[in-house]
């Protein structure tokens, strides 16, 4: 069954391309091929300890060898098809034999075939096509492997923030610890949307998101949101939030029996931007985190800044420093 999704993924990817053309290589990038880097590490449990490197090497090969005659283009771009996917399940496979983290393995490699293909094919460096391209294989890999799992509720959470195709950024952060991106969307409207997903490549690797759906009638806003997220070591409960929204103040009823007040603001001056929020919840017990971040724009698609992550109750604060991107 791992087997045939994943020929599924390979051949299905390449003649989507043919038959739609290159207007459909965004959703393919994050179906299709999110989906191969997935049960391709999929493979690789079962077969561990079973010739493995042998079984990997013909699997690789199978798979260029299906892309070369499945790929609907010829000459340049035929070949870095080919080649970029040979690299890239190469890397998938070190990288996942070496930490068993699919999130870690489909980011690496999803990042090298999303500079390859581009590069290889029509030459130069266009960042924002590859950035788009490596946000979502890596959201599709996440996405599928949740599926995998069984973790419904998850993927839902998934889907729903990283299937809207408004307001997009990209946050690439650096802390004491280590590295972690967000992938942030907000389609605005009547009714409005907001979804993140945080990822962090150090300590449980964990990977963590919400998506509010907000009926705006004036001021005020009826909301419906959920938690969820995964972790190697713990599990993070799935919380449904619902209440309502008065300018950037939210009172909110959780699943967990608990109450929470979050306030989110959001100021602009000339380049530099000032956002965050601040959640409070408990009943018998409470807890407190706030997460301010500063940026300064220095063209309509590019930030460097960073935020501080409080959490009040531990009296833990961690800054970051950030580059952002917007789509």
């Amino acid at each position: 069954m791992i087997i045939a999704l994943w020929l599924f993924a390979i051949v299905g990817a390449n003649l989507s391309i043919g038959h739609f053309g290159p207007e459909v290589s965004i959703i393919n990038a994050f179906l299709l091929i999110g989906l191969g880097l997935t049960t391709r590490d999929h493979l690789h449990n079962r077969w561990e300890g079973k010739y493995l490197k042998v079984r990997m090497g013909l699997l690789i090969a199978t798979g260029g060898l299906l892309s070369y005659l499945t790929q609907p283009a010829v000459g340049r771009i035929a070949l870095a098809s080919v080649v970029a996917f040979a690299i890239s399940e190469v890397i998938d496979a070190i990288i996942y034999h070496r930490t068993k983290s699919i999130n870690k393995s489909n980011a690496v490699s999803g990042f090298v075939d999303s500079v390859l293909f581009p590069t290889l094919a029509f030459g130069g460096f266009p960042v924002l096509i590859i950035l788009g391209q490596w946000v979502a294989k890596f959201s599709g890999g996440y996405l599928w492997s949740l599926i995998l799992k069984k973790k419904t509720w998850v993927a839902i959470l998934a889907f729903l923030g990283i299937a809207s195709t408004q307001a997009q950024n990209i946050q690439v952060h650096q802390n004491e610890h280590g590295q972690y991106v967000t992938a942030e969307v907000f389609v605005p409207g009547k009714i409005e949307t907001y979804a993140f997903i945080d990822q962090y490549f150090y300590g449980a690797d964990v990977i963590y998101g919400e998506v509010c759906l907000y009926r705006n009638i004036g001021d005020i806003a009826v909301t419906v949101q959920m938690e969820a997220g995964d972790a190697k070591f713990f599990s993070i409960p799935e919380v449904l939030l619902a209440g309502v929204r008065y300018k950037g103040l939210e009172v909110l009823a959780r699943s967990d029996d608990q109450v929470q007040f979050t306030y989110v603001w959001f100021k602009r001056w000339g380049n530099v931007q000032f956002n965050g929020y601040v959640d409070v919840w408990g009943w018998d017990e409470w807890y407190a985190i706030a997460q301010p971040q500063i940026w300064y724009w220095l063209n309509d698609n590019i930030a460097i800044g960073g935020e501080v992550f409080a959490d009040f109750k531990s009296e833990d604060y961690t800054p970051s420093v950030a580059v952002k991107v917007q789509f």
